[in-house]
């Protein structure tokens, strides 16, 4: 009986970890929202200042111009130069795609569970949860809620994209100055399609789901008319 379990526990992941794996195989997505719920800038003593913002922002950085934030310093963080960001999102993202003829369902709901600390460590890491309800259908795309837990250490819900180094230029900020935080990600093959394995049952339905890229492409803080640039070999995204 052993024996037996061990095979079981084997196809589970054999299911689960090859489609993390091989991203590039999978399909595009169509819509990605992400809410921001916190905004750190590095000023030039190395220190982090929070932004204040209203409340939790959501956006679709699939549109033409990906802007997560667009703020007015209107006392939100001191005045000063700063040369790095953080941008803190929530593990919930919204997102809409398909893989071939297999679409995301409007209304469904994912839950995707492993051993990813950071996105480098995602086409590598063990799955060791999936729940899916209503996310699949060959009719109408629509979008699908995904809770990315993807660090099952990490108990909080945020994840973060940090900058590792500094802005390639730094950005002046005064009173009265415009805030735009722009986040570029590369989302092809990003959307994988999953059928009931045959031993564990897992999962009980036909499913669509997003698994994130490796990297971050870009992050940048536009101020007034200066913008300071991170590009991926500049960015750590954790989880």
């Amino acid at each position: 009986m052993r024996s037996l379990s061990r095979i079981l526990i084997m196809a589970v992941w054999a299911v689960l970890i090859v489609p993390a794996a091989a991203a590039a195989f999978g399909g595009d997505v169509t819509t990605f929202v992400v809410t921001a719920e916190k905004l750190y800038l590095k000023n030039r003593t190395g220190e982090w200042v929070e932004v204040r913002l209203d409340g939790p922002v959501s956006s679709n950085v699939m549109s033409d111009t990906p802007v997560v934030l667009d703020l007015k310093n209107d006392g939100r963080v001191p005045d000063g130069e700063y040369v790095s960001a953080k941008l803190v999102l929530s593990e919930t993202v919204r997102f809409s795609g398909s893989e071939g003829r297999d679409l995301t369902k409007k209304g469904g709901t994912v839950r995707l569970s492993g051993s990813a600390a950071k996105a480098t460590e995602v086409p590598s890491m063990n799955v060791l949860g999936f729940e899916s309800s209503g996310s699949w259908n060959k009719d109408e795309e629509g979008e699908v809620t995904e809770h990315l837990d993807l660090d099952y250490q990490d108990r909080d819900t945020v994840m973060e994209i940090t900058g590792k180094r500094d802005f390639k230029k730094s950005i002046v900020i005064k009173q009265g100055s415009s805030i735009k935080v722009l986040l570029g990600l590369e989302l092809k093959g990003t959307v994988h399609h999953l059928v009931p394995n045959y031993f564990s049952g897992i999962p009980s339905e036909e499913a669509v789901y997003f698994v994130p890229p490796a990297a971050v492409a870009e992050l940048s803080v536009k101020c007034d008319a200066n913008i300071g640039l991170l590009t991926s070999e500049s960015i750590e995204w954790t989880f």
